[in-house]
């Protein structure tokens, strides 16, 4: 009898360890209770980060990656989050290091961690990890990156950091794909799918709803986007973008004032980006104004005298636009003058700002009705105004009674896949004009 059951253990095939049970959640594999902890903390960082690439608790996250390499040596997910550490805070060479510490140990590690860890390295952008990991951001497997964090949140469903990543990913073929406006749309779906699902897990993510506002814009859902971004209740930029989009104006400059009264800007930058949203808002003589007191900031600064030079540049930029705005044409276009001669003396280096330079030439004589004029420059102007200078060009040719020409462009703006203060400002008013254009 015992010989019997011998031989039938020896011929029954060994069982397969039984997987253990999940929950949802990845496990990993270490036995480092210290090291588990601050694995799950330094996730938890990233959870909350804006988004993947932007860590501004990097110095946090490394530590707690650093906690957890030297709590156990073989955890794969602990070297893998100390090369995200790394690359956070620029150090590509180190970072390469870990990831390639965390693919040889991500081999024998859990089936989530595994997972996790590849399909993360999958969708590195070159400014993440170097070579042999780094692609251009437009030009890696994106397709592939979608299917794995896809895989990934279908067996690790309690996951939010999957959810969010599977939405940064659609929402990124979205914005770097020409493909045609319903194929993108169905990006933006899908993003939107993965966000409420990382909102179900939690409520209160900050970078879900943020990301959800903005899947919301480019389905141009602009008052669920405005809710969105107001959760928790903000005072953001995104949010006056959203009645830019409506085409509520007076909302949006309303806002700005609010935003000025309760926090005025010291830096230079930021009273440049309110003049420009005031002046584009409607109010050219308050984006006037805020031009001249980022004159007032950059005198008050210790930078070089290039960089000044740079910033004067920009000031004479856009006091040419809001004097073009409220009829001052022969004033506007003495601006104008002015920072093509800044461009002139500064040589080869100030040929850089040339089609700036168009863009404004092309901005103030559309102002003062020389359309033909504005077209000329407005062609040669760089793309970084863009979908804004697109409106303009759509304006010119529709005032030189190219209708065709004007169509095309307007329906460019309503098409563009970018988001910020150049849609907002141009998005609602070229939805009108092309209308009117549509109209027998």
């Amino acid at each position: 009898m015992i010989l019997a059951c011998t031989v039938a253990l020896l011929l029954t095939p060994p069982a397969l360890p039984a997987a253990p049970p999940t929950d949802g959640r990845m496990t990993f594999g270490t036995k480092s209770e210290a090291a588990r902890a601050a694995v799950r903390e330094a996730l938890g960082i990233l959870e909350g980060s804006p988004q993947m690439g932007m860590i501004p608790r990097s110095k946090e996250l490394h530590a707690l990656a650093q906690k957890a390499v030297d709590a156990d040596t073989e955890s794969a997910i602990a070297h893998y989050l100390l090369a995200v550490a790394f690359a956070a805070q620029s150090e590509r060479d180190a970072a390469a290091v870990q990831v390639e510490r965390a693919t040889e140990l991500a081999k024998a590690a859990p089936d989530g961690e595994r997972r996790f860890i590849e399909a993360s390295i999958v969708r590195a952008p070159r400014s993440t990890f170097p070579a042999p990991w780094e692609t251009r951001l437009i030009d890696y497997p994106r397709d592939e990156a979608i299917a794995r964090w896809g895989e990934f949140v279908a067996k690790y469903p309690k996951e939010i950091l999957g959810f969010l990543t599977l939405a940064e990913m659609h929402a990124g073929r979205y914005s770097a794909l020409r493909s045609a406006p319903e194929t993108r749309a169905l990006d933006l779906e899908q993003a939107q799918k993965a966000l409420r699902s990382a909102l179900e897990l939690d409520p209160t993510s900050v970078r879900a709803h943020k990301a959800l506002g903005a899947v919301l814009v480019g389905l141009r859902e602009f008052a669920q986007a405005r809710r969105e971004y107001e959760t928790p209740p903000t005072l953001s930029d995104a949010v006056t973008y959203t009645y830019l989009l409506e085409g509520n104006r007076a909302e949006a400059r309303a806002r700005v004032r609010h935003q000025l009264e309760r926090n005025a800007p010291t830096a230079v930058a930021s009273w440049n980006f309110f003049a420009h949203l005031q002046l584009e808002a409607g109010d050219a003589a308050a984006g006037l104004a805020a031009y001249d007191q980022g004159l007032e900031a950059l005198k008050k600064t210790d930078w070089s005298d290039e960089e000044k030079q740079v910033w004067v540049g920009r000031w004479h930029h856009g006091r040419g636009r809001s004097l073009a705005r409220l009829g001052k044409h022969d004033e506007a276009w003495a601006e104008v003058e002015i920072v093509k001669k800044m461009i002139d003396a500064g040589g080869d280096a100030g040929q850089q700002y040339l089609p700036a330079w168009h863009y404004l030439a092309g901005y103030v004589k559309l102002e003062a009705g020389q359309a033909e004029a504005a077209l000329d420059h407005l062609k040669q102007a760089g793309g970084q105004h863009d979908p804004h200078r697109t409106l303009l060009l759509g304006r010119a040719c529709e005032a030189l009674k190219d209708l065709d020409g004007a169509r095309t462009h307007y329906r460019a703006v309503l098409d563009s896949t970018r988001q910020g203060i150049e849609l907002a400002v141009s998005y609602d008013e070229a939805k009108t004009r092309l209308a009117a254009l549509l109209t027998p």
